[in-house]
């Protein structure tokens, strides 16, 4: 790849790396093997042999998920190159030379958008034509371009993931860059860019608004929403004191609003939480706000994704079934599900998130929401 991508899949690999570290140790396939084995022997204990049985499907999709996000698949790929590189290469002319109309098939990201921003609490018109209203602006103005930064998003476009979006493949080269300016080209990458845009954008101006309520006074929708993502009664409280960010006459509440919390603040949060005042080091202090400012990236992050579909480690898993580029099933599972990568994040998204995804909904809302997306996607 040019300098441009070897930058961003260095970042992106180092990124992932530390993650993985942080939660699983510097050894992540064992700590998930140990955490299985220890799962089957109380299981075997407590003379639970269905739970056993059950544990056998999630230790082989765990597998899966864990060779698309510790780069496994990528090492694999290495042990064959020649044929991993024809695949790729033929897979793209593929996508070239099927793909002009890609856009026209993509009108569906509206009314996804819609039903999204509904799951969030928002009445369902007013989300869709707030979202065109954002999305006809293009990839939006400079300041709005700093928020979207600040929750960890920019252009796909940019990035290359574009690809990925609509045929399931990825990775830096040529042909990766041929695809890119094809998208670019018949409209699919600004597109893309833009609906994202609008997604964030409407997410942190409505958490703007929710700043000045407490918890209780939140929607029930919102609450469900953060709770999701490790945020609770206290932590919105910390959270809702931090700065606001202002651009083109809104206000919006980024990550970067936690770094106008102060030291006292997020001190009497841990106190809270149990921590003693010997334990209230600066060190601690700082963690804890990084910590908090994740949590609230990782929401906007994943509900973008979520609004404008794009498969993920988790798609890509259920896709794949952790076979490796070069192999002949590997080779066999991209070629068959080369352009289902949307049919499989929209199943496992949208379709996820209808069916399981509703606590606190009633049957009929439930029902209504499935008729809406039906109708509206038709």
């Amino acid at each position: 790849g040019n300098v441009r991508e070897a930058m961003i899949d260095g970042l992106s690999s180092m990124a992932n790396n530390t993650a993985l570290m942080r939660v699983l140790g510097p050894n992540p396939h064992g700590t998930m093997e140990e955490a299985m084995r220890m799962l089957e022997e109380a299981y075997r204990n407590a003379g639970d042999q269905r739970g056993i049985d059950k544990l056998r499907g999630v230790r082989e999709h765990t597998s899966h998920i864990m060779k698309e996000v510790d780069g496994t698949l990528n090492a694999e790929a290495a042990e064959h190159p020649t044929l991993a590189a024809v695949g790729r290469v033929t897979r793209a002319l593929n996508s070239v030379t099927r793909l002009g109309g890609a856009l026209l098939s993509s009108f569906s990201d509206a009314p996804n958008f819609a039903e999204e921003m509904k799951y969030q609490g928002h009445g369902y018109f007013s989300a869709l034509l707030e979202g065109m209203k954002l999305a006809a602006q293009g990839r939006g103005t400079r300041a709005q371009r700093r928020i979207m930064s600040s929750m960890g998003v920019f252009a796909d476009s940019m990035a290359g993931d574009i690809v990925a979006r609509v045929s399931g493949d990825d990775g830096p080269g040529a042909m990766s860059r041929m695809q890119t300016w094809f998208f670019k080209l018949n409209g699919l990458s600004l597109w893309t860019d833009s609906w994202r845009k609008a997604a964030g954008l409407m997410m942190a101006h409505d958490l703007a608004l929710d700043s000045g309520t407490a918890w209780s006074g939140l929607s029930r929708q919102k609450r469900r929403l953060m709770e999701m993502y490790g945020i609770g009664e206290a932590e919105w409280d910390v959270m809702r004191r931090g700065k606001l960010t202002g651009a083109d006459g809104r206000k919006y509440f980024t990550p970067d609003a936690l770094d106008g919390v102060g030291d006292a603040e997020i001190a009497a949060y841990l106190r809270g939480r149990g921590v003693d005042d010997a334990a209230l080091t600066a060190l601690r202090i700082a963690d804890t706000r990084e910590d908090l400012a994740d949590r609230l990236r990782v929401m906007l992050r994943d509900r973008i994704n979520y609004a404008v579909l794009e498969p993920d480690a988790k798609t890509r898993a259920w896709m794949r079934r952790g076979t490796s580029a070069g192999t002949v099933t590997g080779e066999a599972l991209r070629w068959a599900l080369q352009f289902k990568s949307f049919s499989f994040a929209f199943t496992q998204r949208t379709l996820g998130r209808l069916a399981k995804g509703r606590a606190g909904d009633s049957g009929l809302e439930t029902g209504m929401a499935f008729a809406r997306l039906i109708l509206m996607t038709t």
